[in-house]
């Protein structure tokens, strides 16, 4: 194999895993979303704010798991924090538009979506900005 070969193999090797690490960590995220927004829809609590709520919680879990298990970031600066809660807030708002526009459909299928669409925006842009290297500047 070439060098450059050698190389894209550890790159595609090192995004593949950190992706797969990233959908993980966001599985157990989701999992406290989604508990807390079925227990509120079931609770007749309007979808959009349900689902608000549960990212919130999901946040939370995500930042700390992702820092530490899938970066592997010892910078846990402010800076850093604020990045990941724009990306966060970013993510509300993708979640509550595409439940917004999908919840008379169906909720389960409507925050299904929203929930594929925030994982694949939201690892983008974390890998990208912050948790990338030079994301604590």
């Amino acid at each position: 194999m070439t060098d450059k070969t050698t190389r894209w193999h550890a790159v595609r090797q090192q995004v593949g895993g950190r992706f797969g690490g990233y959908a993980a960590v966001g599985a157990l995220g989701t999992l406290l979303h989604w508990l807390i927004y079925a227990g509120l829809v079931v609770m007749s609590v309007a979808p959009v704010i349900a689902t608000s709520l549960g990212a919130v919680a999901g946040a939370g879990v995500n930042y700390w798991l992702n820092l530490r298990l899938v970066f592997r970031t010892p910078d846990n600066s402010f800076r850093r924090l604020l990045k990941f809660l724009v990306v966060a807030g970013i993510g509300l708002l993708i979640n509550g538009a595409a439940v917004w526009l999908l919840h008379d459909v169906n909720v389960w299928l409507a925050q299904l979506c929203a929930t594929l669409l925030v994982l694949f925006c939201g690892y983008w842009m974390n890998a990208r900005w912050t948790f990338a290297p030079h994301a604590s500047r």
